[in-house]
């Protein structure tokens, strides 16, 4: 892989990093938490993204564009997913308990949300396997994958860091139970979408 072949994977990867989703929403809640619970989310989430960059430049993806079904397995999946992690963050509540740093919780959501999260899917099945060229070498697909896996999560790492800041933090702690709501209604949004996706897919066949 070229420098120039590179970049264009640097710019591909940080594009999809960056655009706002559940994604965010989960590393959010746990960076509030704690630095520590929130770069777990993270970089459990980067493990996630690798694992579907894998898919994309080893040709595993093309099942997908290939067999419909397998498509629409995936995205219902993915919507029951999201339903359910957004019980598990409307349930929460500003308590001293719930505040205390749970890393087990953070690599479940983390590595959870970058499997189920419908936007990841779409992105690796065409934007970046578009990005990286056909005719790679496997040290290229190596390079590629822990390229997505870094961007991914050195972006959340930064987003933690950011939730470090006392005057941002502090008030986001004291209503910790707004947060998770707010985020429980982001991750549902997105799980009935995924769902929307497959019921319409399914009309028209």
């Amino acid at each position: 892989m070229s420098a120039s072949e590179w970049m264009v994977v640097v710019l591909a990867c940080l594009a999809g990093a960056v655009s706002p989703g559940p994604s965010l929403a989960v590393v959010m809640r746990h960076a509030v938490v704690s630095p520590q619970a929130g770069l777990t989310s993270a970089w459990s989430h980067a493990l996630g993204v690798a694992i579907y960059a894998s898919c994309a430049v080893s040709g595993v993806a093309l099942i997908f564009t290939l067999h419909a079904w397998m498509a629409l397995l995936v995205w219902g999946l993915a919507g029951v997913w999201l339903t359910y992690l957004g019980m598990l963050s409307w349930r929460e509540r500003a308590t001293a308990v719930e505040l205390t740093p749970s890393h087990r919780a953070a690599a479940r959501d983390g590595f959870g949300m970058a499997l189920g999260n419908p936007k990841v899917m779409v992105f690796f099945l065409a934007l970046f396997s578009v990005a990286v060229p056909q005719d790679v070498s496997n040290l290229g697909r190596v390079v590629a994958v822990l390229t997505a896996f870094a961007i991914d999560g050195l972006w959340y790492s930064v987003v933690t860091g950011v939730f470090q800041v006392t005057r941002i933090r502090e008030p986001l702690r004291r209503h910790a139970s707004v947060l998770a709501r707010l985020s429980a209604g982001v991750l549902w949004l997105f799980g009935l979408a995924a769902l929307v996706r497959v019921c319409a897919t399914i009309r028209a066949m």
